[in-house]
């Protein structure tokens, strides 16, 4: 039988402080296009600008790499692009549309980003992987996902399979993956990156 695990979710459950549309229209479907109007963006209480004026207009089905030295704001561009962040000055729009208009979760929905560094939270592989409680997981698409990211066979080692804790702090049979498994240099990582690439679609 699976291992169980009951996960402290109060953090999860809290609710959304980014703004909401009142009367939110739509996200037309796609393909996509993008237009930066003028936007700026800085932390809060900060007088520095991570982004400031920038205009830039991403068309339907374009391709677009970031290049720039570190603080440039490519990370701050991603999260401002998927409303991970609100911009401070200006305004993003989609087809036409400004994106604070949209229902947050409907939009943030049209997107799945990789992110540089990743940080498994210790809890079960599942959860990490279906990032939502051990009830409302969809246990076919996870191992789908765990498949298609090359682990497969690593989780039929495992005792408990997906249902391993990944990290010991919440269980001292969790597992630890090693540098080999998870670092950017890695042969798996490097072929995950190359399926991504292969695979991905483009708005």
């Amino acid at each position: 039988m699976a291992k169980k695990y009951s996960l402290n979710r109060t953090f999860m459950d809290w609710p959304d402080a980014m703004e909401q549309a009142q009367n939110p229209v739509p996200v037309p479907p796609g393909p996509y296009e993008f237009q930066f109007r003028d936007v700026s963006w800085r932390y809060l209480g900060s007088s520095r600008y991570a982004i400031q004026h920038l205009n830039l207009e991403i068309e339907k089905g374009q391709r677009l790499a970031l290049v720039g030295s570190n603080g440039a704001g490519k990370f701050t561009f991603i999260k401002l692009l998927l409303r991970l962040y609100d911009v401070t000055e200006g305004e993003i729009l989609c087809n036409g549309i400004d994106i604070r208009r949209f229902d947050r979760k409907q939009y943030c929905d049209c997107f799945s980003a990789v992110f540089q560094e990743v940080l498994p939270l210790g809890f079960s592989a599942a959860d990490n992987v279906g990032v939502s409680d051990g009830e409302r997981i969809d246990r076919q698409r996870v191992d789908e996902c765990i498949q298609k990211a090359g682990l497969g066979d690593k989780m039929r080692t495992l005792k408990y399979g997906a249902d391993t804790c990944v990290q010991k702090a919440m269980d001292d049979e969790g597992i630890e993956f090693s540098g080999k498994l998870v670092s950017p240099k890695s042969h798996l990582c490097q072929k995950t990156a190359k399926k991504l690439q292969k695979n991905i679609k483009f708005c």
